[in-house]
């Protein structure tokens, strides 16, 4: 991932908001239609499902951070039984050098680590946009230049409730473009630190899935070789191989070479070599009705391998080493060398 230190997240709207339960909610939702900006979410309650541009459907749950690109389409609905509540903030993501970040590397959902941290955070960063609105019009009255000020979107409240010292819920509230207050800075600065957590998660989260596709990858790779080994005596084409596996033959021998170290037919060939010694040593079968045992047709080109790999024909290996296995002396072999 493209890292994010040089972005500067600039805070359009936020506020936190819960769905009634039994409602059912399929909303479409697209950042570039009314507003050129991203959306973040914590889901501290609740299940359903997101999906964008069409695309595959993508759970929701509790606990979950979701990072709405700009300019995608976005639909989202909830289980009626479990309504969603979410904290969002509309942001506007801003490189410092000027222009706006790429997003197409950022996934757009992960799991929080430590969901209370993520529900504190993000909730208390809402919180202080409240505060300062509290502060600055509801106890000092409405300020002549109110462009520093965050602005509450009321609908149907009450006037105990637009007064209220407390956030009430749900709760939309607009930003200011001017960040003067000080409590409005370090809120900016969470938000900051909210935006590092989740590059952080999404980091880590790629991290895994690549753990997990190499563990796929040498799992399906060693259940093969397992297979290979159990008959060497007809083993399947590189190309049936890779079919058996489920790769594309180019694919197959990358991750082949990537697990095992080197490619398909060189590790049959040692495989098959190594298998051979065995016999050499522990059986009385012939050099030649050892090479018809591992699938070699001609026992020349079987003894051609055996001393490319061990370096002495099969005859002069099973001599040399004839003192090393008990049981008496194996048969004088007859087979090329």
């Amino acid at each position: 991932m493209k890292p994010l230190i040089s972005a500067l997240p600039h805070l359009r709207t936020l506020g936190r908001t819960q769905n009634p339960r039994g409602l059912v909610v399929t909303h479409p939702w697209e950042a570039g239609l009314a507003k050129d900006c991203s959306e973040l979410w914590y889901v501290f309650h609740g299940e359903g499902k997101l999906r964008a541009d069409g695309g595959a459907w993508q759970p929701l749950r509790a606990g979950m951070l979701v990072w709405f690109h700009r300019a995608r389409f976005y639909e989202w609905r909830q289980d009626p039984e479990h309504p969603l509540g979410v904290n969002f903030f509309h942001f506007d993501l801003r490189a410092a050098a000027g222009g706006r970040l790429d997003e197409a590397e950022i996934p757009e959902t992960v799991e929080a680590m430590d969901p209370v941290f993520a529900e504190s955070l993000s909730r208390r960063i809402i919180e202080m946009y409240w505060e300062v609105y509290y502060e600055e019009v509801v106890r000092c009255g409405t300020p002549a230049d109110a462009s520093h000020v965050p602005h509450p979107r009321f609908l149907k409240e009450p006037e105990p409730v637009r007064r209220a010292a407390f956030l009430p819920e749900p709760m939309g509230i607009e930003a200011p473009e001017r960040l003067e207050h000080p409590l409005l800075q370090h809120a900016a600065n969470l938000f900051n630190c909210l935006i590092d957590e989740y590059r952080h998660l999404a980091t880590r989260k790629r991290s895994l899935e690549e753990v997990g596709l190499q563990l796929f990858h040498r799992r399906t790779i060693h259940d093969l070789v397992a297979r290979l080994q159990e008959d060497l005596s007809s083993v399947p084409t590189v190309s049936e191989m890779a079919a058996r596996c489920g790769y594309s033959l180019d694919h197959f021998g990358r991750v082949f070479r990537k697990v095992m170290g080197c490619g398909a037919q060189e590790f049959v060939m040692k495989a098959r070599v190594a298998r051979a010694r065995q016999l050499l040593l522990e059986s009385g079968l012939s050099v030649k009705q050892i090479a018809a045992e591992l699938g070699y047709n001609s026992p020349f080109f079987f003894s051609r391998q055996f001393r490319s790999i061990v370096g002495e024909s099969p005859t002069d290996f099973r001599r040399r080493h004839a003192g090393d296995v008990t049981g008496g002396a194996p048969p004088t072999a007859s087979a090329p060398q």
